[in-house]
């Protein structure tokens, strides 16, 4: 699975929870989970949707489900 760029340690956190739809299916959820803001979530989110090649949430987890 390609990658463009590496991703910060709290950018692979972010995505971990991003990826753990049923347990965190909103980022107020991972925002609240992580103690960080809400726009901080949402910053996070748009860097590893742009690292990792996707458009989304919904693109990153099907193609993280494509991989499995």
């Amino acid at each position: 699975m390609e990658q463009l760029e590496e991703l910060t340690k709290k950018q692979k956190e972010v995505k971990s929870y991003l990826l753990d739809y049923y347990n965190y299916k909103t980022n107020k959820k991972i925002a609240d989970k992580l103690n960080i803001s809400l726009q901080a979530v949402k910053n996070h989110a748009t860097e590893i949707y742009s690292k990792e090649g996707v458009g989304d949430r919904v693109e990153l987890l099907l193609k993280y489900c494509k991989a499995k």
